[in-house]
C-alpha cells in the first residue's frame, strides 16, 4: 500500500485565513491571503511582530475549518493508501499540538491520533507521495526522497514554485484522482 504524508495547514485546515483574520483584529493591517506572495507571512505585514502574536493565542486553529473537498478528499485517500497527516505547530502557539489533534479528531474522529506526526523537518519522513503547500518543505522533501512525488495545493503565496515532480492542484480531492489513475 502507498504511504501518502498529507500537511494540515493550507492543505487540510484554511488556518492561513483564521490567522489573518485575528492578525487584523489586532493590527488594523488590511493583509488578506490574496496578498501573500511568498511563504514569509510577515515579509508583507505592516507589523510583523504581531504576526506572530496573532498566531500564538492557540484560537487560530481552533476557528479554522476545512479547505474545500478536504474532509471528502482525506476520508477518500485513507481509503486508498496508508495515510499519516504531518505538520509542525510552531513554537509560538500555546498548546498548538493538542489544538490540531483536537482539530483532527473534531472533523475526522476515526482518524488514529497515533498517525498525525509533529515535526519542523518534513524531509526525515519516508512515503510515496506528500501533499504539501509550503515550497520549502517540498524541496527538501523531493530531495530526500528522490522516487516520491508531491502535490502543491494552490495558494497565492505559493504560485511560483515549480518542480518537475509536483503537481500542483486546487484541493486534496484532486490529489485522491490523479492516485486512483496510478493504482
Amino acid at each position: 500500500m502507498k504511504r501518502v504524508l498529507c500537511d494540515m495547514d493550507g492543505v487540510l485546515v484554511n488556518s492561513t485565513e483564521t490567522w489573518l483574520d485575528e492578525y487584523r483584529a489586532i493590527s488594523g493591517d488590511n493583509l488578506y491571503p490574496r496578498d501573500l506572495k511568498t511563504y514569509d507571512f510577515d515579509r508583507y505585514a505592516k507589523h510583523p511582530k504581531l504576526v506572530w502574536k496573532a498566531l500564538s493565542s492557540g484560537d487560530v486553529f481552533r476557528k479554522s475549518w476545512p479547505l474545500f473537498e478536504a474532509v471528502s478528499g482525506f476520508l477518500h485517500l485513507g481509503d486508498l493508501c496508508d495515510l499519516y497527516v504531518v505538520t509542525y505547530s510552531h513554537e509560538s502557539v500555546l498548546d498548538g499540538h493538542r489544538a490540531k489533534i483536537d482539530w483532527m479528531a473534531h472533523h475526522f474522529p476515526d482518524f488514529p491520533e497515533d498517525q498525525i506526526i509533529f515535526t519542523r523537518h518534513k524531509h526525515l519522513v519516508a512515503a510515496d507521495y506528500i501533499i504539501e503547500d509550503n515550497p520549502a518543505v517540498l524541496n527538501k522533501w523531493l530531495a530526500a526522497w528522490p522516487q516520491g512525488k508531491a502535490y502543491i495545493i494552490d495558494q497565492p503565496y505559493n504560485r511560483e514554485f515549480k518542480h518537475p515532480r509536483c503537481k500542483r492542484v486546487n484541493t486534496v480531492l484532486d490529489v485522491v484522482m490523479d492516485i486512483q489513475e496510478e493504482l
